[in-house]
């Protein structure tokens, strides 16, 4: 039997014990567990808020993709090319967006095809293009200015290591 109100409550004492560092790492555990055992949707939203507070966060991002590209785990593709092209239309540094662009282009050659895998490589194109003619541009929303619904929010905590890691992450402590 499945319990979503009492995994919430679960989740917000242990929320009010934590400390705030630990929030977002302790909220994305929730949202694999939901994922895992409870509903895809309520995964999603708990992920898409954490997202929505962390735009610059790639290990969370890592985490997220994580869930949705996993075999099994009953996700259309159309979905995950959504949440790739999601992730590509935010402000990340170089290096992670490289890791983005790469891993795309990598899922694409399993679950797209030739078409699929180019429009990945041209807005690869577009971003090393824009990156070289304007540093002050936002390179999200160029890369992302013709994919319906991206996500072009900037945040101010873009740490510049690029390692895909949610054991270990620290917080920035606005959770």
């Amino acid at each position: 039997t499945r319990q979503p109100d009492a995994a919430k409550a679960t989740l917000e004492r242990a929320l009010h014990s934590l400390a705030r560092r630990k929030h977002v790492a302790t909220i994305v555990k929730f949202a694999q567990l939901e994922y895992r055992h409870g509903s895809l949707e309520r995964a999603r939203t708990v992920m898409d808020g954490v997202m929505a507070h962390h735009p610059n966060r790639l290990d969370l991002w890592s985490v997220y993709l994580d869930m949705e590209t996993r075999k099994g785990a009953g996700t259309l593709v159309p979905d995950v090319r959504r949440l790739f092209e999601r992730v590509s239309s935010t402000r990340l540094s170089s290096k992670k967006m490289k890791y983005v662009l790469k891993r795309w282009l990598d899922w694409e050659a399993v679950h797209g095809d030739a078409e699929t895998m180019g429009a990945v490589k041209q807005r690869a194109r577009d971003y090393v293009q824009l990156k070289a003619g304007g540093e002050g541009v936002d390179a999200g929303a160029a890369a992302g200015a013709d994919d319906e619904g991206g996500d072009t929010r900037a945040g101010a905590g873009d740490d510049e290591d690029g390692a895909p890691s949610a054991e270990g992450s620290e917080d920035d402590g606005d959770a």
